[in-house]
């Protein structure tokens, strides 16, 4: 089945079913089967399309494209021990007896320990392709204060564009991305990061290129994590906690 969303600002798959009953679908399942359990993404830094695996058997593939969303509910399966089987049909199409003639068939091997999903085309073994794990990976810290970026300029001539865009990715691989100007009256530009971050990448833009002043520091104990003199025009950044 397929749903089109033009106007797209989140996706949220509920599964409504008591602890005992996870855990009696859980124990259903093959090794392999509950590896892929969750939500993969096709872009390690998670920007891409993503394939989620319920374990009902129930499969939901997201497509973006420039900002259209088309959600494709399907199903899967796992054959052979290692074959990989989905099926997201047309709403005219027939499901019965879909392993038969599966929309993908891939042999799948799980790396980087089972956070990365390498998949090889059951017809054509030239094709490999990986997918991505969403969420942290055990150990991965996130934020437990607040955290601010900030760009500090000299003067600027009134002409002159100061903006920042940042991505920030939370404890369940959720992306949001923030957009911002400058405060001209302080000549400052401040980016805040919340709690429960793990992942900072962030895209600043002056267009004189004149210097500017970073730092990037906890709101609560002002520890300071990162802080340089920018004589460039565009900058990008990363931080992983």
């Amino acid at each position: 089945m397929k749903r089109t969303l033009l106007w797209f600002t989140a996706v949220l798959s509920l599964v409504g079913c008591s602890k005992d009953e996870d855990n009696e679908n859980l124990s259903n399942l093959s090794e392999t089967e509950q590896k892929l359990i969750g939500t993969w993404n096709t872009n390690e830094d998670f920007t891409g399309n993503t394939y989620s695996y319920n374990e009902d058997g129930t499969a939901v593939y997201i497509n973006d494209y420039g900002g259209d969303i088309t959600v494709y509910d399907g199903f899967w399966d796992v054959t052979e021990g290692d074959i990989l089987i989905e099926f997201y049909p047309d709403p005219d199409e027939s499901t019965e007896n879909w392993q038969e003639n599966p929309t993908l068939k891939n042999k799948i091997e799980f790396l980087d320990d089972d956070y990365t999903l390498k998949e090889t085309d059951f017809h054509d073994h030239s094709s490999v392709n990986a997918m991505y794990r969403e969420g942290l990976k055990e150990g991965q810290k996130v934020t437990e204060q607040p955290y601010l970026i900030e760009f500090k300029t000299g003067e600027l001539a009134e002409y002159v564009s100061v903006f920042a865009t940042m991505h920030l990715y939370d404890s369940e691989g959720v992306k949001s991305t923030v957009y911002k100007d400058i405060n001209r009256e302080t000549k400052t530009l401040t980016l805040q990061v919340p709690e429960n971050i793990y992942r900072v990448e962030l895209e600043f833009y002056i267009e004189d290129a004149s210097t500017v002043e970073m730092k990037f520091y906890g709101a609560d104990d002002e520890k300071i994590i990162h802080e340089e003199t920018i004589n460039d025009q565009e900058y990008t950044y990363e931080y992983i906690f």
